[in-house]
């Protein structure tokens, strides 16, 4: 299937808007936004009216490009089979452009059957593959569970003179591994990538991490972390990553040390403390400030009550917007207080609950459904009724 790819030559991305602002004559702008690889800009009205094409030819393909996008999201293969070959017979014939929209529409879908049938409408048409093309139908391989045959497409690309394996395909390949939990497949990518001299990113360490916590490695998980941090600073949602796989390998106090330090940085952020549609971060009552007794552990796995850094102890963190490093603090306690739960540590996940209100983070329901079944286990139904009662657990809006 994939023994054309030597002799596909390779192509720069371009922007269709970039021929838009220069005085060149029509067709030739016509052919820069119709070779571009930029299919996002399908259906809007930039291209016609910068153009000055006729609107009912390239409406006319605009909207049966979605029909069968639409079918194919839907499952309904024979309907979008049909219509597939109505798109190279139109006054204005499909591009490379719509066909990737296609292939990205069955990689949403995980539709491979689909987007075989776009490759091969590709082939009659003479439309070749670009590096797009093969970024969604790798994709689609990966998450339809075909990952021999990403790897074969993967090693045919690397060795094409054509378009070449770039980063983001490994690294889709690696999220495939992760998802069909193969240690395996993922160590032949790896070879791959050091036989082609790619190097990894933090991208590529993230998703060996997720599948290290998958397979409970807990010594992978923590030496893909400790290569990850030779490379610079990881960022939050890289950290969170890092502490739910280190939960799932049940290596609490690891765990329990990334997210310490996590909460160091962001909260040393000012605006981290900023809540939307509120001036500052909400005051610690009395009540919770006597709950609060630290959250690490010993050697052992006990708790020990050992004190949070001052944030002025913390490096200050940049580039990151209060609602997300806020989402992936939430997600990293939730993971470790659901861990404590199933360790019997009844005594962290409160504390790890109470730090959560501290920093006025948001009480989901799976931080409570975390936390109830930690109480229950470890203080009884009774106590739990308690917890659910008390006025300072209502969730935040």
């Amino acid at each position: 299937m994939y023994k054309s790819l030597r002799s596909v030559p390779f192509r720069r991305s371009l922007s269709a808007s970039k021929g838009l602002l220069t005085s060149q004559p029509v067709a030739s702008r016509a052919e820069d936004v119709y070779n571009s690889q930029d299919f996002t800009k399908l259906g809007q009205g930039i291209t016609e009216n910068g153009l000055g094409l006729a609107e009912s030819g390239v409406q006319r393909i605009d909207n049966l490009t979605r029909r069968v996008s639409r079918d194919i999201k839907l499952g309904r293969d024979e309907v979008a089979t049909r219509l597939l070959p109505q798109m190279g017979s139109q006054d204005r014939p499909a591009t490379v452009i719509y066909c990737n929209y296609l292939l990205n529409s069955c990689a949403r879908a995980r539709n491979l059957n689909m987007a075989k049938e776009v490759y091969r409408f590709m082939e009659r048409n003479g439309l070749r593959m670009n590096e797009i093309s093969y970024g969604c139908f790798l994709r689609t391989l990966c998450r339809t569970g075909q990952l021999d045959e990403a790897l074969e497409l993967l090693d045919v690309l690397s060795r094409s003179k054509g378009v070449k394996a770039n980063l983001i395909m490994y690294n889709t390949v690696l999220n495939g591994c992760s998802l069909a939990k193969s240690k395996v497949h993922a160590d032949k990518c790896l070879a791959v990538m050091e036989r082609q001299g790619i190097a990894k990113d933090e991208m590529s360490y993230v998703e060996l991490i997720k599948l290290s916590g998958l397979l409970h490695d807990a010594s992978a998980v923590k030496f893909w972390w400790e290569e990850l941090i030779k490379k610079g600073q990881p960022s939050p949602s890289s950290r969170c990553t890092t502490i739910v796989a280190l939960c799932r390998s049940r290596a609490l106090p690891e765990a329990l040390t990334a997210l310490t330090e996590m909460s160091n940085i962001l909260s040393a952020n000012d605006s981290f403390h900023r809540l939307p549609g509120k001036k500052s971060r909400p005051p610690r009552s009395e009540i919770e400030s006597d709950m609060r007794e630290g959250f690490e552990l010993s050697s052992e796995g006990q708790h020990t009550g050992v004190r949070v850094r001052d944030p002025a102890e913390s490096q200050a963190l940049t580039g990151f917007h209060h609602w997300e490093v806020r989402k992936e603090l939430q997600d990293a306690f939730n993971a470790l207080i659901n861990a404590a739960g199933q360790a019997g540590q009844h005594k962290l996940a409160e504390s790890l609950f109470s730090e959560m209100r501290n920093l006025g983070l948001r009480l989901s329901i799976y931080t409570f459904n975390a936390l109830l079944r930690a109480v229950v286990e470890g203080r009884g139904i009774s106590h739990a009724i308690r917890v659910v009662s008390f006025p300072l657990c209502i969730p935040h809006n």
